[in-house]
């Protein structure tokens, strides 16, 4: 089939406006079913660690990012290049502490919506995380150092802009930015 084409009403949650082959495809890849539209995500990921840990904190942001999308398998475009982002909080050593008095711990939260990721990702997410971390500190001891906590966020608290968006709305975004990328 050429030309254009338009997805399943319940794939998009509404009627979508017609798209090329290669935006369906792209959506197919992202969009399964109803339940699975909160796959449109946006992920914020924020690192705490002593500092010195990292050499170079704007590669970690940006690796951990990337491989976020990737997990969450989004469309590779600016709405989300541009809105999934990572921070690296840097504390002093006296700033952290286990229950023994150790300080030599990494965290990195994952802030996604609910759902996005089911327990195949939520493992390759905690692993690979902690790998770009371990990379980046040059310190393979730290695997074992590493915490990695996903948190989900609730339906419409996103918010982008002045705006708490619903996946619905994140969605429209989505669709939108892949009609004009045609």
């Amino acid at each position: 089939m050429t030309g254009r084409i338009t997805l399943d009403r319940d794939a998009v949650l509404g009627v979508a406006p017609p798209l090329t082959e290669a935006q369906a495809g792209d959506l197919r890849s992202s969009i399964v079913s109803p339940r699975t539209l909160r796959r449109f995500s946006m992920p914020m990921i924020d690192v705490f660690a002593i500092e010195g840990t990292f050499k170079d904190k704007h590669a970690l942001a940006q690796d951990l990012a990337r491989a976020v999308m990737r997990w969450e398998k989004v469309p590779e475009i600016p709405l989300f290049f541009d809105n999934t982002a990572a921070f690296v909080h840097d504390l002093p050593a006296d700033a952290i502490s286990n229950a023994a008095g150790d300080s030599g711990y990494v965290r990195v939260q994952v802030l996604t919506p609910v759902h996005v990721l089911d327990r195949e990702k939520q493992l390759g997410v905690v692993k690979e995380l902690t790998e770009i971390v371990v990379a980046a500190a040059g310190d393979p001891s730290l695997t074992e150092r590493t915490w990695v906590l996903i948190t989900e966020s609730p339906e419409g608290g996103w918010g982008i802009d002045g705006h708490a968006n619903t996946s619905e709305d994140i969605v429209a975004s989505a669709r939108a930015a892949l009609q004009a990328k045609a």
